[in-house]
């Protein structure tokens, strides 16, 4: 949390959305209710969306490459794909229909979609998953634009900035 903020206030807003969001994913194990579940995966989303842009707002900033940045760096691609993760979940859960999968003997679990995610954020694409509703599909093309806009500028702005 305080790599994602100096501001106490913040530190503590995202601290209380942690709590909540880990409430209701441990409640929606337990109910089975499918609002529970996609509030508590909505919040998640957000909480890594949150961190996401106040620890690259710490990378861009960054007036020299240390290793703390560079590992920084590897710790938001990860972590942009596990949030575009959470939220093929979450459109899963409000359109069953929204992807496909070409086996017909596996079911859509959470590693199918994060095999998916990172198919996508790195341009690999299997096709053994695909989306089948048209925001989903937009919703693809903004990850996989997203990963290669991430690797051109970010690692471009990274080497330039890098003196040995």
């Amino acid at each position: 949390m305080n790599a994602a903020s100096d501001s106490r206030r913040l530190r503590l807003l995202l601290l209380t959305l942690a709590v909540l969001t880990i409430v209701l994913l441990w409640t929606s194990v337990e109910d089975q209710s499918t609002f529970v579940r996609i509030g508590g995966l909505s919040l998640f989303v957000i909480l890594n969306t949150v961190t996401i842009v106040r620890v690259l707002w710490r990378v861009l900033l960054a007036p020299d490459v240390t290793f703390d940045i560079l590992c920084a760096s590897i710790a938001l691609y990860l972590l942009i794909g596990t949030t575009w993760t959470l939220s093929y979940i979450v459109l899963d859960i409000l359109n069953p229909d929204a992807f496909k999968l070409i086996s017909m003997t596996a079911e859509k679990g959470w590693t199918e979609f994060l095999y998916f995610s990172f198919a996508t954020l790195t341009t690999l694409g299997y096709c053994d998953i695909s989306p089948s509703a048209a925001f989903v599909r937009i919703w693809a093309v903004m990850e996989a634009v997203t990963g290669v806009l991430y690797l051109a500028i970010l690692v471009a702005r990274l080497v330039s900035l890098y003196r040995t």
